[in-house]
């Protein structure tokens, strides 16, 4: 440990000179052979009486000033003339502390800290680090005997050498107890120091620390089997019960202490995360891929009757236990796990484990890089999902198995179904559109009829008429495709469906009777379609007066005048209004096909029809045109001419205002050639002329 000591450090030769110069202050009485300080000495102790020796090099001493109250020197022990003082205030300073140590009664030893390390088998070191307290221990006896380290004998019977280290302190060969204590004293004034001076010097404890430690060895085994611990913790060294073998390579033995640890963590912990999977089949029909999905969610499975390393089969697993789903999901009477550091599972070894039949779970920890503890170790083995995968799991192949069966029979069924349908298809393009038409006709006209009686309310689902107006619309649709394979689709719209819409009004007046109207006859249906809702205005009449004459409905004469009353009305609106009667003619294809008797008057009831027939109106209205004077001709031509150039003319010729003006005269000068073509001609040309 390094020295912390307050005392002044100074240089070995700066030392010396200074010991050449000094004076001690403290001696060994020749009688007692203690410790004794300069002014413990009376009056008949004084000169070369003071029965003192040199506590370094042994000779007698002479005290100075002893006995004396006031003195220009202070009091000191002072060698005879010739003797050799290399070193002697150092010894003595030595002797002074520790006669002060034992004058106390205490001692302040110093916190003793031991640390080593351990080389792991990743290369790395692990250290570790042990210690004591630091403590005050009474002293009872202390022996000291010339240079030799000083033995305090403490009051709890151990006993400690001091070495107080400077200038001439003993540092080999020298007698010490099990614990040694070190105190810097490189400060030859120290010799000088009463023992006031040394206690409050010893009260810091500054420059002590330990050479040995009675417990030194035990500091040290901590400190090691920290290091041990850190490295094992770190997967660095391999634990208790893992022998390997001394020429095994370092990274071999890395992998097999991980891959112990893993089925020693689960052995353990007793559980187990396994993560989600999913099963996805596919098969394709002639439209389209057919697919599902199914998941297997994570589990928290509780692990049982854990083998290590039993064999099964070809294969012998890292670890095979009871696992059972904490939640009810999933169980699994044998489970396998397999733990990969670095030797993958290869094809052939995953085909021995599907051939166990047993579910397999691997654990892969070869993406794990730099250093891992135990406790991360153990949140990833039994925790995360992280790391692992379902090598074969029986209930994802059951799952697999049986959606392939579900999709492979859906695309089986589809293209059987397309099949038919092109079958049918070619039935159908066999048959003549009339008589797909009329089969349509027939089973509308059905269905129209049982949607009389839901007028004031619609049947409750399950009876009798509702399930009449479902099978009726059901075979209906069924005709509407055949319509449409055959080039005339829409039949099967709601639109075109409506009980209140333009083909049930057609279809009533084609069989002379109301369908979903509670009506008689046709002429019935008709009088309630040309005047209800915007009467004679309605953009309909016209198509609806066109059908009741092609269909040829029955009517008296007198409801045949009001018909050609309601014609004449027609016409009328028709040449005074321009926009009357427009209508969609989105469904006039199929209408034409489903009535081959309105075929004819479908364009011409139509909004561009109507538009022809009063432009035509109004054109008659218009008086015949005058013949033009020379002069009005030219304007008219040159009306024609400006119309055709507009586009090329600048901006301000479009303006009101162009035909005069500076701008005029300098676009003509421009522009000769458009100008006689317009007929324009400048002001000085008109004044030439």
């Amino acid at each position: 440990m390094a020295s912390t000591t307050s005392i002044k450090q100074v240089s070995r030769d700066k030392a010396r000179a200074e010991l050449r110069e000094l004076v001690i202050a403290w001696a060994t009485d020749a009688d007692t052979h203690l410790a004794t300080y300069i002014l413990e000495l009376g009056p008949e102790r004084s000169g070369a009486k003071s029965r003192c020796l040199c506590p370094g090099c042994g000779g007698p001493l002479v005290a100075v000033n002893n006995a004396k109250t006031q003195y220009k020197v202070r009091p000191h022990f002072r060698h005879h003339q010739g003797a050799n003082t290399k070193d002697c205030a150092i010894v003595a300073a030595r002797m002074a502390i520790l006669r002060t140590m034992t004058d106390l009664g205490w001692i302040d030893l110093p916190a003793r800290t031991r640390s080593t390390s351990i080389k792991g088998l990743d290369g790395r070191d692990y250290e570790g680090m042990a210690s004591r307290p630091p403590e005050r221990v009474r002293v009872i006896r202390a022996e000291f005997s010339d240079c030799a380290p000083a033995v305090l004998h403490l009051e709890d019977g151990r006993q400690i050498t001091v070495l107080l280290r400077g200038e001439a302190a003993p540092t080999d060969g020298s007698p010490h107890t099990g614990a040694v204590v070190v105190i810097e004293v490189d400060d030859p004034a120290v010799a000088l120091m009463d023992p006031q001076q040394l206690r409050e010097r010893l009260s810091l404890n500054a420059g002590a620390c330990w050479h040995q430690h009675w417990d030194d060895a035990a500091i040290l085994d901590e400190a090691t089997s920290q290091a041990r611990e850190t490295a094992i913790d770190h997967l660095a060294l391999a634990p208790d019960g893992l022998d390997l073998p001394s020429d095994m390579p370092a990274e071999l033995k890395s992998e097999t202490v991980l891959h112990y640890v893993v089925k020693q963590i689960l052995k353990e912990a007793g559980e187990l995360r396994t993560p989600e999977d999913v099963v996805y089949v596919e098969a394709e029909s002639e439209k389209r891929c057919h697919s599902r999905t199914w998941r297997l969610p994570e589990q928290h499975l509780a692990l049982s009757e854990v083998e290590l390393e039993k064999r099964l089969g070809l294969t012998r697993p890292d670890l095979v236990c009871n696992a059972t789903d904490t939640a009810g999901g999933h169980s699994y009477p044998r489970l396998c796990i397999e733990v990969t550091v670095s030797n993958i599972i290869s094809q052939e070894r995953y085909n021995r484990i599907r051939a166990v039949g047993l579910p397999a779970l691997e654990i892969d920890l070869s993406a794990l890089q730099g250093r891992i503890t135990r406790d991360r170790l153990k949140y990833l083995v039994v925790r995360s999902t992280y790391v692992k995968k379902w090598l074969y799991n029986p209930v994802l192949e059951q799952q697999s198995r049986d959606l392939e069966k579900e999709v492979k029979a859906l695309a089986a069924a589809e293209d059987e179904a397309i099949e038919e349908e092109r079958a049918e298809r070619r039935r159908v393009n066999a048959l003549p559109l009339q008589e797909v038409a009329e089969q349509y006709l027939e089973k509308a006209y059905r269905y129209f009829l049982l949607l009389q009686d839901t007028s004031d309310a619609w049947p409750a689902a399950g009876s009798t008429t509702g399930m009449a107006i479902a099978e009726a619309r059901e075979d209906l649709s069924k005709q509407a495709n055949l319509l449409a394979w055959k080039g005339y689709p829409g039949a099967d719209e709601e639109d075109f469906l409506s009980q209140r819409g333009v083909f049930e009004a057609l279809l009533s007046l084609k069989f002379d009777r109301g369908l979903t109207r509670k009506l008689n006859t046709g002429f019935q249906v008709l009088n309630a379609l040309v005047t209800g809702g915007k009467g004679i205005a309605n953009d309909l009449t016209p198509l609806y007066l066109a059908a009741a004459k092609a269909f040829d409905v029955p009517m008296t004469p007198a409801q045949q005048a009001i018909v050609e009353q309601w014609r004449g009305e027609v016409i009328e609106r028709i040449k005074t209004f321009k926009g009357s009667y427009v209508r969609s003619s989105v469904y006039d294809p199929l209408l034409g096909a489903l009535f081959p008797e309105l075929r004819e008057a479908l364009p011409r009831t139509t909004g561009t029809h109507f538009v022809s027939v009063y432009q035509k109106h109004q054109q008659k209205l218009q008086p015949p045109p005058r013949e033009l004077q020379p002069r009005e001709a030219t304007r008219a031509t040159m009306a024609a001419t400006l119309a055709e150039f507009r586009h090329s003319m600048p901006s301000w010729m479009r303006s009101s205002g162009f035909l005069s003006g500076a701008d005029m005269e300098n676009w003509i000068e421009q522009n000769p050639e458009q100008a006689k073509a317009l007929g324009v001609t400048s002001i000085k040309d008109k004044k030439r002329s």
